[in-house]
């Protein structure tokens, strides 16, 4: 192995963004939301693969706009998903995944059992339940699903009827994660959200009356104008619905966005003095003459007491706090998302820029749309791993040190010690070392069923582990480079 290791792009992605600051202090996915993704709810310390059971991805990239934080993989169709084009369109995308589904079909060895799927986007609610139902029919054949299997669909406020929540549950889906991301009016206009609060309350109502409590809810701290006030109301209002789940994301603001381009200089530097940080920031409109006012940020200072509040406050209501961004009550953790974080899962994927991981093995698909139908129409699936090809390699690694330092297991560095040499188990613990010093990580030691030495486990401590958690992956991966 070369003594100077090519980092994967998520780990550059950390280096390049991870300071002290905790303007960048959670990665969203959906996750990451990406957003985004198996374990029992239970969670044992580290996840891998016991068998041949996978979770399922199906991006759908339907938006009736592109909100102002928003850099994902989209395509906004208006208000209404009612005219020609946009059926005509949904009809269109909805055979090319299946046509994507049915070449991979033909593509495995033998068929894999499927223990969670999830829908995402961009807004799946805004498909027409034809098109999911096609999707979903083929994925039954291409896969067995597992009993008890997890189906989720992403949805946003004001995009769905009562009678398209109970088609979806006649087809399967038993979760729904609905992108409320702020119960404020004036914020939700600020963001380019198009729901606003009236809309929330009608949509969790229906959700509820199909699917009980079994649903998350998205919110986002740090937005623009947002006080400690409105935050406090905010997780006052998301736990009196009484969701199962809440992911709680802080506001990225990506470059090539609209809120890239308002306050791309006040996120060079959010330690200026008190003269700065009060100042309200301007932008110049289409024209020239006139200027409108932009709402500031929060401050990094004021993010961060956002995070620990939140995390005191949602657990004090029977609320885990298991991953940087997600809170559960008591066996409710998302399972596919668990398949993100878990060592040796895998997950398939379909859809526009969508990413799988197979064997270790990531693969994006196109993020265009044309692109994206161009590509599976070639008909071709080389980018699936031979079956044979479970080599663990650095990549693997440094991918799960990233996303297991973000998880109430934390990382288990016995796992990393049978994968590799000592001189790769030292420097880890060399570049932990400042978070052990300030108590944002702790080593544990846990008893295993398979052997009499125990694991250990390097555990982040909540909150802060979580709030400086790229700081401290990022001193792992110096110390690595």
């Amino acid at each position: 192995m070369n003594t100077r290791r090519q980092f994967p792009m998520i780990a550059l992605f950390v280096l390049a963004f991870a300071s002290i600051t905790v303007r960048s202090f959670p990665l969203v996915s959906n996750t990451a939301k990406h957003h985004c993704t198996i374990v029992s709810s239970t969670s044992p310390t580290t996840t891998s693969s016991t068998d041949d059971a996978v979770g399922m991805y199906v991006h759908i990239p339907f938006c009736r706009k592109r909100c102002h934080y928003c850099d994902f993989a989209i395509v906004p169709i208006g208000a209404s998903s009612e005219n020609n084009n946009n059926k005509e369109f949904d009809t269109e995308y909805g055979a090319t995944v299946v046509k994507e589904l049915e070449l991979l079909d033909k593509s495995l060895v033998k068929k894999k059992k499927l223990k969670t799927i999830y829908f995402g986007g961009g807004t799946p609610s805004l498909a027409s339940v034809s098109t999911i139902q096609h999707i979903v029919s083929t994925l039954s054949k291409v896969f067995e699903f597992e009993p008890n299997m997890e189906m989720t669909m992403e949805m946003d406020p004001g995009t769905f009827t009562l009678s398209k929540l109970q088609a979806l549950k006649q087809m399967g889906f038993n979760r729904v994660s609905l992108g409320v991301q702020s119960f404020d009016n004036d914020i939700l206009k600020s963001i380019g959200r198009i729901h606003r609060s009236i809309d929330v309350i009608n949509s969790i109502q229906m959700i509820q009356q199909v699917f009980s409590s079994s649903y998350s809810i998205d919110v986002i701290s740090g937005l623009p104008g947002m006080s400690m006030a409105k935050w406090i109301e905010t997780l006052e209002l998301v736990t009196a619905q009484n969701p199962s789940h809440i992911s709680v994301y802080d506001l990225q603001v990506e470059k090539d966005t609209v809120f890239g381009k308002w306050y791309h200089d006040s996120l060079l530097d959010d330690d200026d003095d008190d003269d700065t940080n009060d100042k309200r920031r301007t932008v110049s409109s289409n024209s020239s003459s006139n200027k409108k006012h932009i709402p500031k940020l929060p401050t990094a200072e004021e993010s961060a007491f956002m995070y620990r509040y939140t995390s005191g406050y949602l657990r004090s209501k029977g609320y885990e706090h298991y991953e940087i961004s997600s809170y559960a009550k008591p066996n409710q953790r998302s399972q596919h998302n668990q398949i993100y974080w878990g060592i040796g899962t895998d997950w398939y994927a379909v859809g526009m820029g969508a990413a799988s991981s197979i064997n270790g093995k990531r693969f994006t698909r196109p993020k265009q749309i044309a692109e994206y139908i161009q590509w599976v129409n070639q008909e071709s699936m080389d980018w699936l791993p031979e079956a044979n090809d479970t080599l663990v390699d650095m990549d693997q690694i440094l991918d799960v040190i990233m996303t297991r330092l973000r998880t109430k297991e934390g990382l288990n560095m016995s796992w990393i010690e049978q994968q590799n040499d000592d001189t790769l188990v030292k420097q880890i613990w060399n570049g932990a070392q400042l978070g052990l010093d300030l108590n944002l990580l702790t080593k544990i030691h846990k008893p295993t069923s398979s052997s009499t030495k125990p694991d250990v486990i390097l555990q982040p401590v909540d909150p802060d582990g979580f709030l400086f958690s790229n700081t401290i992956i990022s001193n792992i991966f110096a110390e690595l480079s």
